[in-house]
């Protein structure tokens, strides 16, 4: 489960490159967790933080965009929380 979100969070920054809403073109290594505290999700990344400095964005900022890109593109997706300086929480 792990490795199929990751691919869809990858797919999901490649499709900002491609749209312009993220611009380095720098792919980050994307890891996904299981956050400690249940109510952070099943499983958090913290990708926009290693996006942010390349984008030259906050981290925060850099989540807005790569959540609004993967709402509704997967079914492995119910729900997508920004959380702390940049988490996103699935």
């Amino acid at each position: 489960m792990k490795e199929q979100l990751r691919a869809c969070i990858l797919r999901g920054i490649e499709g900002c490159f491609a749209d312009g809403t993220l611009t380095s073109g720098i792919l980050p290594n994307c890891n996904v967790e299981k956050p400690a505290h249940a109510e952070h999700g099943d499983f958090a990344t913290n990708v926009a933080m290693q996006l942010a400095k390349p984008e030259r964005k906050s981290p925060r900022a850099v989540a807005d965009i790569i959540v609004a890109k993967l709402k509704g593109s997967s079914e492995l997706i119910d729900s997508l929380e920004i959380a702390g300086p940049g988490f996103i929480n699935f």
